[in-house]
């Protein structure tokens, strides 16, 4: 699966809920998701059509996916940084017991299907 510019709400009325993307998602070895803002920023920048790494991990734990890899960084946060949310989101899918592999996508990283 992949899910580009999908800004992910827990609340109906401002955008796309989480529940209405788990049966498109359901069971997928991948899900590549947008996560370009922290949980922190995203109601800053609601509407601007972007999720946040723990929107992304609720709706990949909610729909059984076994791989999820974060894409669509904020062009302004450095590899460091993003190493830190891919560290984050592990935090909390382990908080959830999430069986689930997170990963950060890389410039010129490949992924073999």
């Amino acid at each position: 699966m992949f899910l580009t510019d999908n800004e992910l709400t827990r609340k109906i009325w401002r955008g796309k809920r989480i529940e209405d993307f788990v049966p498109f998602c359901r069971d997928a070895d991948i899900l590549v998701h947008d996560a370009q803002f922290l949980p922190e920023e995203i109601e800053t920048y609601r509407g601007w059509g972007h999720s946040d790494y723990s929107t992304a991990l609720e709706l990949a734990v909610k729909a059984g996916v076994k791989h999820l890899i974060l894409f669509h960084h904020e062009p302004s946060r450095t590899d460091k940084a993003e190493a830190l949310i891919e560290k984050k989101c592990r935090k909390l899918a382990g908080k959830h017991s999430a069986d689930i592999k997170i990963e950060a996508a890389r410039e010129g990283s490949e992924l073999t299907l």
